[in-house]
C-alpha cells in the first residue's frame, strides 16, 4: 500500500511546522526508523510543509504509527498530535496479471 500524510502551511500553525520540520542531516536517521516498517519511503520537508510518503507490504497501514513515530523522532509530543497531520491519504494497487495494474482501494481525507 502506498500511503502519504503530512502538514503545510495552510492546515498547520506556525509552531507546529516549525517543530516538526526535519533537516537534511536528519533525513537518514528519520528514514533508517521508518524503513524498519516499510519497503520505501520519501520525506519532503520544508519550511512550509513536512510530508512523508511510503510504501508498506500490507494493505493495513496504521498511519497513526508513523504519526506517532515523526512527533516522537522530532520531541515534538508537548507540541504537536497526531490531529496536525490534516492531509493524509492511502492507495492499495494490486497486479492482475503481468503488467496491468489495479487500483483496489483508494481513500483521501483532510481533516479540516
Amino acid at each position: 500500500m502506498l500511503f502519504a500524510f503530512g502538514i503545510n502551511h495552510k492546515t498547520a500553525p506556525i509552531e507546529v511546522r516549525e517543530k516538526l520540520y526535519i533537516h537534511e542531516s536528519e533525513i537518514p536517521d528519520l528514514l533508517t526508523k521508518l524503513k524498519e516498517t516499510l519497503l520505501e519511503c520519501v520525506i519532503l520537508s520544508t519550511c512550509n510543509r513536512t510530508e512523508i510518503y511510503g510504501v508498506c507490504g500490507s494493505a493495513d497501514v496504521d498511519l497513526d504509527f508513523y504519526k506517532d513515530l515523526v512527533i516522537k523522532f522530532k520531541n515534538a509530543e508537548e507540541i504537536v498530535t497526531k490531529e496536525h497531520f490534516l492531509l493524509q491519504s492511502r492507495v492499495v494497487i494490486a497486479m492482475d496479471t503481468v503488467g496491468e495494474f489495479t487500483v483496489r482501494d483508494l481513500s483521501f481525507s483532510k481533516n479540516l
